[in-house]
Parts: structure tokens; sequence; C-alpha cells
């Protein structure tokens, strides 16, 4: 396909990014296709609703810097050398997205989160901690058992264990 040529879309895409044009006219840039719908910026457009499709000249997705605050500022550019995870806006990550759950865990995540708060602030136990302590307590658990699966996990894929007799070894 070439650059600048638009062709009608009928379904059939490759795992590129496309410039698309919307049945009722209007033009979308740098979208990404997956199981028939485009995606860009956070917005999923349904195949159904595309007329045309070229390859995008872009052929990038946009890059957020999360900052301290946890809000997302939108760049320019990609820096060089940043790898790119998600085609998602970082307050769009969450959302459930059908049955493809290999994308993001995040929504899991942040339900554990929240149930592990309501056990920490629930009035019956008079001896919880405040909830700032509490959200701190949470934050750094977070941080250290992210980091000890993320070791845990290239473990188990470089050498083809089981995660459970990892964990457990020293129960033996």
């Amino acid at each position: 396909m070439n650059e600048s040529s638009w062709i009608k879309y009928t379904g059939e895409y490759e795992k590129t990014f496309y410039d698309i044009e919307l049945m009722c006219g209007e033009i979308i840039y740098n979208c990404y296709p997956n199981a028939n719908t485009f995606h860009t910026n956070g917005q999923v457009i349904e195949g159904k609703d595309v007329r045309n499709i070229r390859i995008s000249k872009e052929n990038n997705m946009s890059c957020f810097k999360i900052k301290k605050d946890g809000t997302a500022e939108a760049l320019e550019k990609i820096p060089e050398g940043a790898v790119q995870a998600h085609m998602y806006k970082p307050e769009g990550m969450l959302k459930p997205r059908g049955s493809m759950i290999k994308e993001s865990i995040g929504l899991k995540i942040c339900e554990e989160l929240i149930s592990y708060y309501e056990s920490w602030t629930d009035p019956k136990y008079g001896d919880n901690p405040g909830q700032a302590k509490v959200i701190e307590i949470l934050k750094k658990n977070l941080d250290d058992e992210v980091a000890a699966a993320w070791k845990t996990f290239l473990y188990c894929i470089n050498t083809g264990e089981n995660v459970w007799d990892v964990v457990y070894k020293d129960r033996e």
C-alpha cells in the first residue's frame, strides 16, 4: 500500500498505523487497528464507521509523561529510547476491553488496592492507622511487591519454572 493513497476499508489491515477516513468524511490520523476497531489517543473507532484507510505518515503512538501528581502530560514526540506498551491515554488504561485481558493488569491491581484499603480502614478494627498512613503503607507495599513480582516473572520465563514452585521453594 502506498503511503499517500487511500483504499476502501474492507475489514482487512496489517498491524501498522493508519490514517482513517470516517463515513462522515472526517479524517483521523495515526490510528492503530485491533479487532476491527481503530485506536488513537484513547479513542476507539468501530470498523463499520471507517470508509477509507491509508498508512499513516506519523506511524507512532501518542506519548504521555506521568507527572508526580499522577496527571498525564501529552508529549509532542516520543523520547528517544522510550518503549511504549499501551496505545491508550493513562486515564483510559483501566477500562475493560472485552476479553482482551492481555493488555493490562492495572484494573486488577486497582481492585485489590481498594479491597486492601477498605480492610485497613474498616471501623470494626480500632487499631488501624489514619488514612494518610494507610495510603503510604499501600504504596510502599505495592512498589516492593511489583518489584518482587517482576523479578520472579523474569526468572520464571527464563527458566521455565512454575511460579508457585519458585515462590514457595523454601517451604520444603
